[in-house]
């Protein structure tokens, strides 16, 4: 007795895998990207900061302020 999965149920899982790989790599890589993009301007623009390259050209706000303070 055969114990295998029928052709129609294997295409479809088949199918099923491939709009999942579709979808992450046209919607998840673009959206992980963004997110790295974005991580990387914070901690270059707090790098910047720290070692006053860029004085009197950043603006930082404080929480504890509640107002923009010139860095």
């Amino acid at each position: 007795m055969d114990v295998s999965l029928p052709k129609r149920v294997s295409r479809c899982i088949f199918q099923a895998i491939e709009i999942l790989k579709f979808t992450f790599v046209n919607i998840g890589l673009p959206f992980l990207n963004g997110v790295m993009l974005g991580l990387g301007e914070i901690c270059a623009h707090t790098f910047v900061h720290h070692l006053g390259w860029a004085r009197g050209h950043t603006k930082i706000y404080s929480i504890a302020q509640r107002k923009y303070i010139q860095a």
